[in-house]
């Protein structure tokens, strides 16, 4: 879930081979935001050793950051993070499926199984002169249920991308909305009641 520093400007690039957006960083997991630390997989799938790393990494840079101390390289943890790069590399490899190409999809699969919408659904809204993800949304609202659009977008995202003749990037996707998870509006409600009352 990369939502929080999308809405705080970190730039994110196109990840073709596993459909998603990846963060951009530096060797110490800053983002381009100054001060701005990410680790794990809102920064591309790695799983939860390498995002132990990362975490080493940005923490102790962050923590000799604050105290304006001089910081030398991690080396455990930059040789224990690259040990778990090639074995997710070498694991991607090893089950590495074909990507879902749209044209490829049944004319009656679901697309967004949030709003139960196959590509029928989507195919006449998307084929509009000049529509964007974001029309495409609220004329059907696809990316509005549960999950976001977290599984559709990547579908969508490169389809109309490719409709329009443009390379994939972060504004081929759905822009991110707060609240970033969904949230019950009792939930909301009993928040506002706590503060109404002093609690």
């Amino acid at each position: 879930q990369n939502e929080i520093l999308r809405l705080l400007g970190s730039a994110f690039d196109y990840d073709p081979a596993r459909s998603q957006l990846v963060c951009r960083r530096t060797e110490n997991c800053e983002t381009t935001m100054p001060g701005i630390f990410a680790v794990g997989d809102c920064c591309g799938m790695g799983g939860a050793h390498a995002a132990m790393e990362e975490g080493r990494i940005a923490g102790r840079t962050a923590a000799a950051r604050a105290l304006a101390r001089d910081h030398s390289p991690d080396r455990k943890a930059r040789r224990q993070l690259a040990r778990q790069r090639r074995f997710q590399i070498a694991l991607w490899t090893l089950f590495a499926a074909r990507g879902q190409v749209y044209d490829d999809i049944d004319q009656h699969a679901l697309i967004c199984r949030c709003e139960g919408l196959s590509r029928v659904d989507i195919d006449g809204p998307a084929s509009e002169p000049g529509i964007e993800i974001g029309g495409l949304k609220r004329a059907t609202r696809a990316g509005m249920g549960r999950c976001q659009g977290r599984y559709c977008a990547q579908v969508l995202a490169p389809h109309i991308a490719g409709l329009r003749e443009r390379t994939v990037d972060e504004r081929s996707f759905f822009a991110p909305r707060v609240p970033v998870k969904p949230v019950e509006i009792s939930a909301i409600l009993a928040a506002d009641e706590a503060n109404w009352n002093g609690d």
